[in-house]
């Protein structure tokens, strides 16, 4: 039977390989990841630079968060309502021209802070577009190899945020529009990828397309409340979300102001994105035979223990080794939440049900550097940990009392290309 069981696998990584439309896909995405994590670091230095101030910089970030939260809801509808291929071809193009208008103010070396923020805004909420659009993408040129290519897609990201952030920093050196003119062409080639891709991508939805604005937008959140496993795995992932965003802000603000932190902050996030890659290579199998809840407390009650261990050392090599480790295990938790969403949604509604449990997900968020900045501000690191350890007691509670958790994560010889299929058996 395991025989069996690892031939199968085998099959579906190899008919995953030979997917043109996927490659197309995962390369076009690949290339604006890339990019956008370049720029993730250039951009910042570039307002510093044609400002002078920090607060300037700061402002962008908080622009990007509030846009990624508050457009996940309006992303998931236009996914919906016009059909993938034509949200991603729009969204690249419009990210293309703004990153172009980036390009263009970094050579003349003038550039408003407010034009720098609508710029991010407008980029984000592309990009919030995209997102909803390239999953209801994914679903349909992946088939039955739908785990696999979930856990090769988290391999993409977490290998852009390795590379991307020194890279960034290399080309705003050589020339400061660099950065800049290198994320426009990689949203023209993740255009030009979009358009390359045969597979019919199913087209926006009659109901969506004939009904109200509002009452068609909540039918996201209408999907999600009615489904008990989504809504108690979505109440489990904003609590999962703050704690670790806590945890990496704490490692940020409060490892970085010792001795030689800048340098302890870029090694921890490093080996995080390292570890997040071998932990996308290891979701596939781990879900083939954990049991949803169990694996979902374990998940949340390891990253306690972790977190308070790093605060009861209280040195920055502990703490670096237990964000690593929270990273190990975050794409199978990833892994897991995409996939049931993914086979438990109808097709038609899928972009706003992403988009309601993306804003639902990442509610508490844009909170989490504030949260850290006041504990590192009154309490020493190390002290400061304890909380967002403690905090992750809180999903593991919500795992442990969870009855619609009580099943495996997925069915790992269930064909998923049928919208309605469940997520187990």
């Amino acid at each position: 039977m395991n025989e069996g069981l690892g031939q199968h696998r085998r099959r579906r990584w190899a008919a995953l390989a030979g997917k043109r439309d996927f490659r197309l896909l995962w390369i076009g995405s690949a290339t604006s990841e890339l990019g956008s994590t370049i720029t993730g670091v250039a951009l910042p230095l570039l307002a510093l630079h044609l400002t002078g101030s920090a607060l300037a910089a700061g402002l962008l970030g908080t622009a990007s968060s509030l846009t990624a939260w508050l457009a996940a809801l309006p992303g998931g509808y236009l996914a919906d309502r016009y059909g993938s291929r034509g949200v991603m071809v729009t969204a690249d193009a419009v990210r293309a021209t703004v990153l172009l208008v980036f390009t263009i103010g970094a050579v003349a070396g003038v550039m408003p802070t407010w034009a720098m923020v609508v710029g991010v805004v407008i980029a984000y909420a592309a990009a919030m577009a995209y997102q909803p659009a390239s999953s209801k993408a994914l679903k349909q040129v992946t088939g039955e190899s739908l785990g696999e290519a979930i856990a090769v897609n988290q391999a993409r990201s977490y290998t852009a945020s390795i590379i991307g952030p020194p890279i960034g920093g290399i080309l705003l050196a050589v020339c400061r529009p660099l950065p800049f003119a290198v994320d426009t062409l990689t949203f023209l080639v993740s255009l030009g990828c979009a358009l390359g891709i045969r597979t019919r991508l199913y087209p926006g939805a009659t109901s969506v397309t004939t009904g109200r604005l509002f009452p068609v937008m909540g039918k996201g959140w209408s999907v999600l409340w009615h489904d008990r496993l989504l809504r108690d795995l979505t109440f489990y992932s904003t609590a999962m979300n703050f704690a670790v965003s806590t945890v990496l802000s704490i490692l940020v603000l409060g490892i970085g102001q010792q001795s030689h932190g800048s340098i302890a902050v870029g090694v921890g996030l490093s080996l995080s994105a390292a570890a997040g890659i071998l932990g996308s290579l290891l979701a596939p199998a781990v879900l083939r035979w954990a049991r949803l809840r169990s694996l979902l407390f374990t998940i949340a009650l390891g990253r306690a223990v972790l977190v308070c261990a790093a605060a009861a050392i209280g040195n920055a090599i502990a703490v670096i080794l237990a964000m690593a480790s929270i990273m190990l295990i975050t794409p199978i938790l990833r892994a897991t939440a995409a996939r049931i969403q993914l086979e438990r949604v109808p097709e038609d509604v899928l972009g706003r049900s992403v988009g309601a449990i993306s804003l639902l997900g990442g509610a508490l968020q844009p909170v989490a550097p504030m949260t850290a900045g006041a504990l590192t501000t009154w309490i020493t690191a190390a002290h400061a940990l304890l909380i967002p350890g403690l905090l992750c007691l809180i999903p593991a509670g919500l795992a442990w009392r969870s009855r619609a958790l009580e099943q495996k994560p997925s069915n790992p010889t269930a064909d998923t290309t049928t919208p309605n299929s469940p997520v187990l058996p």
